[in-house]
């Protein structure tokens, strides 16, 4: 999947990558979203900048707090809610 994420603290230009990643999975209780369009939140740029310290202990981050899309997997999604449109706010 392409995608834009970051491994340290900075600046756009210094932190930021944008490139391929090896796509999700929906784990247990879960689901995932084929994002079409994708907002910068004050809150993304906030935390790219370092306000959470420990936010990158799990690795790379990729900061999306706003986003449209459709369901795309889950363990289980309601027959009505399949490929359904969707608005994300404050995705993982």
């Amino acid at each position: 999947m392409r995608a834009a994420w970051f491994e340290k603290f900075g600046d756009a230009a210094d932190a930021l990558v944008i490139g391929e990643l090896e796509a999700p999975v929906a784990g247990p209780g879960e689901v995932l979203i084929r994002l079409h369009a994708s907002g910068v939140n004050p809150s993304d740029v906030k935390k790219r900048a370092g306000s959470i310290p420990n936010l990158l202990d799990g690795g790379l981050v990729i900061s999306d707090s706003d986003g449209a899309g459709i369901i795309e997997a889950a363990d289980y999604v309601h027959p009505h809610s399949c490929c359904r449109r969707i608005h994300v706010l404050f995705a993982r």
